[in-house]
């Protein structure tokens, strides 16, 4: 199982331009313990539409399969799990699901999981597909809508034939964790496993500034929350929030032996100044520690959201946050404000 994940994140998906990128990375992180890599791809942003005979046609750039094949190989390379998947990509599929199939996206489904499954076909199973990325369902019905297009998904990959007719696919969720309540019917039996992600509060891990709903949060964690600003101090989301979070995904599926990805987390710095700039470092340390571990403890693969040169530099491979590399790979490691952290294991003592 892939246990110590990281993002080529804002690279292969980016619409806005694709970054310089080496192998360097690939290695500093299976190096420093990482054993797998999620690789987000913008395939319909990256393909041209062609109509012949009245037929038309969705096809991939070449230039861009290459791009993803480089990736891929680095990964492999490096001895690590990859995981390509259909991203964002300016939201063609996860911005459009409703109650009803739409015919034009059913066909770039196919289409792209098809001409993906036959650049990969002679690929082993260290590299795995994915259907999506943060579909936005609103209710069950949407659901059935999105579950017709993983079944398109599945069945394009597993006719392609070579090693796809056994390859793990991975189905990511939406809304409710309850309406996943089903996987696709597999020819290959035991080889679907979910996706879910983790930003737990978002007003500490991602939202920096405050809301209409809430204000943000800067100091996350009992032992990590600052005297001098109780204001800013988190109080919901915390360890319990993240623990209970991930019973109910080992309850829902590993313990019907489906695994999950939780494709992404984060916790990241906000723009503070002096003593309480630390402690809230401190505290995205810690939680990027908690929930690292506490998504290991489960059962869970859990995959850190990384971007250009955070942690790692994209091109040259130094590591450029030494703390957090450590934090995600590690039991034990001492954060730049007090107290220290010794486990944050749950159930352990801190």
């Amino acid at each position: 199982m892939p246990t110590y994940g990281w993002n080529l994140g804002n690279t292969l998906e980016a619409t806005w331009g694709v970054p310089n990128w080496t192998a360097a990375p690939f290695y500093t992180a299976a190096n420093a313990g990482f054993n797998a890599v999620r690789i987000p791809c913008a395939w319909n942003f990256n393909a041209t539409t062609n109509i012949s005979g009245g037929v038309t046609n969705y096809v991939i750039k070449p230039a861009f399969m290459a791009q993803v094949k480089k990736a891929v190989d680095y990964a492999l390379d490096a001895g690590m799990y990859a995981v390509i998947n259909i991203h964002w990509d300016g939201g063609w599929l996860e911005n459009n699901i409703t109650t009803n199939v739409d015919p034009v996206i059913n066909a770039k489904m196919q289409s792209y999981a098809t001409q993906i499954a036959t650049a990969f076909a002679g690929y082993d199973n260290r590299l795995l597909f994915a259907a999506a990325n943060e579909p936005n369902v609103h209710n069950p019905a949407e659901m059935k809508t999105l579950m017709y297009y993983y079944q398109t998904f599945v069945n394009a990959v597993r006719a392609t034939g070579g090693n796809n007719t056994n390859r793990w696919l991975v189905m990511q969720s939406g809304g409710d964790t309850l309406w996943l309540n089903a996987l696709p019917t597999d020819p290959t039996p035991n080889r679907i496993m979910v996706e879910y992600h983790n930003y737990t509060p978002s007003l500490f891990t991602i939202i920096h500034a405050d809301q209409s709903w809430g204000n943000a949060i800067y100091f996350w964690g009992p032992a990590y929350h600052y005297a001098g600003n109780p204001s800013r101090n988190a109080t919901w989301g915390q360890e319990g929030a993240i623990d209970s979070y991930h019973k109910q995904l080992a309850d829902l599926y590993v313990s019907r032996g489906v695994p999950v990805l939780i494709g992404e987390f984060g916790a990241f710095k906000s723009p503070l100044s002096g003593t309480e700039a630390v402690w809230n470092d401190a505290s995205r340390l810690y939680w990027n520690k908690y929930v690292a571990e506490s998504a290991r403890t489960h059962g869970l693969s859990p995959f850190y959201w990384s971007t250009p040169n955070q942690p790692f530099h994209w091109t040259s491979g130094a590591v450029t946050d030494a703390p957090l590399v450590a934090a995600l790979t590690t039991w034990a490691t001492t954060c730049s404000g007090r107290p220290a952290i010794t486990s944050s294991r749950p159930g352990s003592t801190r």
